[in-house]
């Protein structure tokens, strides 16, 4: 888990990784398996499951079954969350 210094799960930290910011943006227009995810962006098994779990206990995707298979979405109210914290700093911009 990334966490912060209270142990609790950082969605600033998980976003760091431009592996799993590939793989929010391939699962923002729908939900995804994990096979779709791994076909897409060309990475292993076990690199997905990982990025999947840092994802999902920062809040930024959620997984639900459907029959035999799971399927991950990005989670639009915590994305939410993040850009209106970002934006708090457009006044700082030198555009």
């Amino acid at each position: 888990m990334i966490a912060d210094d209270n142990g609790i799960a950082d969605p600033f930290k998980a976003v760091g990784d431009s592996r799993r910011r590939r793989i929010l943006d391939f699962l923002a227009a729908r939900e995804r398996t994990v096979g779709e995810v791994i076909e897409e962006l060309g990475l292993a098994q076990p690199t997905v499951l990982k990025h999947l779990k840092v994802l999902r206990e920062a809040g930024l995707v959620n997984v639900r079954r459907a029959g035999r298979w799971k399927l991950y979405r990005t989670d639009l109210n915590t994305i939410k969350g993040l850009e209106q914290w970002a934006h708090r700093f457009d006044r700082f911009s030198t555009q």
